[in-house]
């Protein structure tokens, strides 16, 4: 896995389209997943207390992973 410098997410949010931006930044800089992103809501942010909190997630819940048990699709964190 590679990780990026903070001048490499930087030069990455400026080559991003305007739309896309907030969303990479948000995964970059929050560690947040691109579905947590995705479902974040304005009521998520606390900002007197500078805190986001991350309470829902987007996506099919019917998406299966060729690798996985399907009793356990997206409903287990585990690496497959």
């Amino acid at each position: 896995m590679t990780i990026l410098t903070a001048g490499e997410v930087a030069a990455l949010l400026v080559a991003i389209e305007p739309p896309y931006a907030p969303i990479f930044a948000l995964c970059a800089y929050a560690g947040l997943r691109i579905s947590e992103a995705c479902a974040v809501q304005v009521d998520d942010l606390d900002l007197k207390a500078m805190t986001l909190h991350v309470q829902r997630q987007v996506g099919d819940r019917s998406y299966r992973h060729p690798r996985r048990n399907p009793n356990e699709w997206c409903t287990s964190r585990r690496p497959w």
